[in-house]
């Protein structure tokens, strides 16, 4: 019996050394092929025979990331035996439940969230401006800075 175990555990061992040898490499080397800068924001999500799924925190940086997509690709070919990849597709990550909630909090319905009051000395500044556009804008922004400081207290 033991002798069966040890024939397939050798067996599986073979298995995924010759099929997916280059798959578990591209996992193991992928923070590295990216850099300290960049390992905290972007993850591998899938690997494909010719394709690789890449998951990347925020927009803007999944942008970024598309105009560089041929020079990522050379790098994550030569961390392998042969090239292997000929393209990569970036999908933003979910947000996280933080984000949510604190998306959720700021948002601006007036059912929801009572909007905060500015102190006097708030509104005195406000009225010393005399583009009405611009003293909106800055007292949406005040209001909102009140809001997020509420929000960090919870």
């Amino acid at each position: 019996m033991t002798q069966e175990k040890k024939s397939l555990r050798d067996l599986l061992e073979n298995f995924f050394q010759k099929q997916n040898n280059w798959k578990i490499t591209l996992l193991s080397k992928f923070h590295e092929i990216v850099g300290a800068d960049l390992k905290d924001h972007v993850s591998i999500i899938k690997i494909n025979e010719t394709s690789i799924v890449i998951g990347v925190s925020n927009s803007c940086l999944l942008q970024e990331l598309k105009t560089l997509t041929s020079i990522l690709l050379a790098n994550l070919n030569r961390s392998l035996d042969i090239p292997r990849l000929t393209s990569i597709q970036f999908k933003l990550q979910g947000l996280s439940q933080t984000q949510k909630t604190f998306l959720a909090f700021n948002d601006c319905n007036p059912l929801i969230h009572e909007a905060p009051s500015l102190t006097q000395h708030d509104q005195k500044a406000l009225n010393k401006i005399k583009d009405k556009e611009l003293a909106h804008v800055l007292e949406s922004f005040r209001k909102r800075c009140y809001r997020e400081a509420q929000w960090k207290k919870k």
